[in-house]
């Protein structure tokens, strides 16, 4: 069975201000006062548009990462921590990568361990519950594919 996930992740308010100029922004409230936004192709494309296709080095080589994300994340984040977090499992093998932004610069990342979606969350504050991991604690398990957050089929 397969997980994909691509999102920005922060503290709800943090992210509820990302998403609000964002017409396809879907915020989705996790525990512990976390929320994230689903990479939705519609999202993806609004953004493209937005912030155009130039690179940023602060997410090179990070799989299902886009330009347009990280100048999205870089703006956003000029007050509060603010995060892209990306896994790709299939059969239990696969990978995490993530990058932490604050102040509209890197400062946590870029990561790709098989720990780096934990490590996002532990720099949000949250704090595993007895026999899981951070990932588990906040609900990221719930949907198995990055669409499926935002209510989207396809």
């Amino acid at each position: 069975m397969s997980y994909t996930l691509d999102a920005v992740i922060g503290i709800e308010q943090v992210v509820q201000f990302a998403g609000r100029t964002r017409e396809h922004a879907c915020v989705v409230k996790l525990s512990y006062g976390v929320a994230l936004i689903p990479l939705t192709d519609r999202l993806l494309a609004e953004l493209e548009q937005r912030f155009g296709f130039a690179p940023d080095a602060a997410f090179k080589g990070i799989p299902g990462s886009v330009p347009a994300v990280a100048r999205w994340i870089r703006e956003a984040s000029r007050s509060e921590f603010l995060a892209f977090i990306s896994a790709d499992f299939f059969g239990g093998e696969g990978s995490q990568w993530a990058v932490g932004m604050e102040g509209g610069e890197v400062v946590l990342g870029p990561l790709e361990s098989p720990d780096a979606i934990n490590l996002i969350l532990r720099r949000l504050g949250v704090r595993a519950a007895s026999g899981c991991d951070e990932f588990d604690t906040v609900g990221l398990g719930r949907h198995r594919q990055t669409a499926r957050w935002a209510g989207d089929e396809a």
